[in-house]
């Protein structure tokens, strides 16, 4: 543990601003514990790396004590300065098989001719420290250069020399725990024995094994026999149902088998009322359907004859547009020859007029550019009228088709509306219906719900009257047997009651008062030999 703490003080201790209180406690048999306080202030632990980097070392200083076989802790404590943090590492039982690595020497002496051990711990640990207290435990100081707190505690506080003590060291053994659990066990142990001498505890321990057997029999009788009532609860149940099954009846339980007829009867009515509601239901339901299939093929008849006529209405459109478009640039081109054929004769003219030596070829190349102008005119002029006919065609054709259309969706929109009118009071009936079956039905299983609890109620009547009927006869047979298992263990079961209440109650509280005592004597002298002996 040193050596890791000695880690810890050179990563942190560079200012010599810590505190350390060290306890160091040693037994017989070259043992110790030791328990070490550190503090540091908060302003130097956040400038070597903080609580964490601390918290980390510590953690691998217990790791690497537990792998050496020592039982090592630390936790961190509250300081009453909220300056200063602080942590205490403690160990367990260690045994001193290396005194050089624990911080301190322990050696065998003689002291005033008495078997002593000398103790002498290392200054140099105390120098990385500002304030160090060193406390040193023992059976007894024999002789030390600390000061002696008492006959068993020597202290030294910031020591300038090698702390140095001739101790007897404590002994393991809780002598107080150790004789008390001694002197209960020899009371104990006479106790038993003038009992037994006497013959108490054997004419106790008869009478407590007696009871004891007795009392679980009960157990298991009446254990048994509430089994074989909830078995009985049952086949009596089970014979009402059969009875009500089989329409068993009998005049000592005829009221009860009256009102089981009445309900009967009004589910009955109601069944038949409902099934009858149930099949005008589905025949309004077929009537809905038919005549919604009907009027569905009626209107898809029409759309599909609307949407041949405004299949054809939509490429009259189309061709009539296309036509227009034809014809505005027949127009335009009509217009840019006449425009040129001008220009060219301008021209021409002026050529004519001049006297250029090429005069001629001049007027001839403008003369048949001329002349091609005028062809091409001439073609339009003659495609116009087509053009103006075929429009005027598909003009003429249109207006039909959509008066077409217009009657069409005029149609469509007077059939889906009779559609409407044709499936409302049927849908309507099948809500009265829907509603009128939905009544009829919770009031059958109402009447249906009141029905169990009668008919469980007729069970023990039938079992009581056991009107003849063949359908009964096994269950007759059941619940007799049923009935002699239950007398039977009705009768040992109060044979174990009367053992009981026979039985000397005074020496089987005896017995059982000596085995409580005994088991917590027992549990004592364990707690105080464990107290004793760690």
């Amino acid at each position: 543990m040193f050596v890791i703490l000695m880690a810890v003080l050179g990563l942190l201790l560079t200012s010599c601003a810590g505190t350390a209180e060290m306890d160091i406690t040693v037994y017989s048999g070259n043992r110790y514990r030791q328990e070490i306080v550190i503090g540091f202030p908060a302003d130097m632990l956040q400038l070597a790396g903080g609580s964490a980097e601390i918290e980390q070392l510590l953690d691998e200083m217990v790791a690497e004590a537990q792998a050496d076989g020592v039982n090592l802790s630390w936790r961190q404590i509250r300081s009453r300065d909220s300056n200063l943090v602080q942590y205490e590492i403690r160990s367990g039982m260690t045994r001193m098989t290396d005194a050089d690595t624990q911080g301190f020497s322990w050696t065998e002496a003689t002291h005033n001719n008495r078997r002593a051990y000398e103790f002498k711990f290392f200054d140099y640990i105390g120098s990385e420290f500002q304030n160090f207290t060193l406390t040193l435990h023992a059976g007894k100081i024999l002789d030390t250069n600390g000061t002696q707190l008492d006959s068993r505690t020597v202290q030294w506080v910031n020591p300038t020399g090698t702390p140095y003590a001739v101790v007897q060291p404590k002994s393991t053994v809780k002598w107080i725990p150790l004789v008390g659990a001694i002197l209960l066990l020899l009371a104990t142990v006479g106790i038993v024995a003038l009992l037994l001498l006497t013959g108490r505890l054997k004419t106790w321990g008869a009478a407590g094994f007696s009871s004891g057997k007795w009392w679980v029999q009960a157990m298991k009788l009446n254990n048994e026999r509430t089994r074989v009532e909830k078995d009985k609860g049952k086949l009596i149940s089970e014979l009402g149902k059969k009875a009500w099954a089989a329409r068993v009846a009998h005049p000592s339980y005829s009221e009860l088998y009256e009102r089981l007829e009445a309900l009967e009867q009004q589910r009955a009515v109601l069944s038949e009322t409902a099934q009858a509601i149930e099949l005008q239901l589905q025949q309004v339901r077929q009537t809905r359907t038919q005549t919604e299939s009907e009027y569905k093929a009626r209107i898809n008849e029409v759309q599909d004859e609307r949407k041949a006529v405004s299949t054809r209405l939509n490429q009259v459109r189309t061709d009539k547009a296309a036509q227009e478009r034809r014809a505005s640039k027949v127009q335009a081109d009509q217009q840019k020859a006449q425009a040129e054929i001008q220009s060219l004769q301008n021209r021409l003219a002026q050529v004519q007029a001049s006297a250029a030596p090429d005069r001629e070829t001049q007027a001839a190349s403008l003369s048949n550019a001329i002349a091609a102008l005028e062809q091409s005119l001439a073609q339009l002029v003659n495609e116009m009228p087509h053009l103006q006919s075929e429009i005027a065609r598909l003009t003429a054709e249109e207006q039909p088709l959509v008066n077409e259309v217009n009657r069409l969706e005029q149609q469509l929109a007077q059939m889906q509306g009779e559609q409407r009118e044709a499936l409302a009071p049927l849908d309507q009936q099948i809500a009265g219906l829907q509603n009128e079956l939905r009544t009829h039905t919770e009031q059958a299983a109402a009447l249906t719900q009141q029905m169990p609890p009668l008919i469980e109620a007729l069970g023990p009547q039938v079992e009581h009257a056991r009107p003849e009927s063949a359908a009964l006869a096994e269950m007759y047979d059941q619940l007799d047997k049923t009935s002699q298992e239950l007398t039977q263990l009705s009768q040992q079961h109060d044979l174990m009651k009367a053992r009981l209440g026979a039985s000397d109650t005074g020496a089987v509280r005896n017995f059982y008062l000596v085995i409580g005592a005994l088991g917590l004597a027992l549990i004592l002298i364990v707690i105080l030999l464990i107290i004793a002996l760690i």
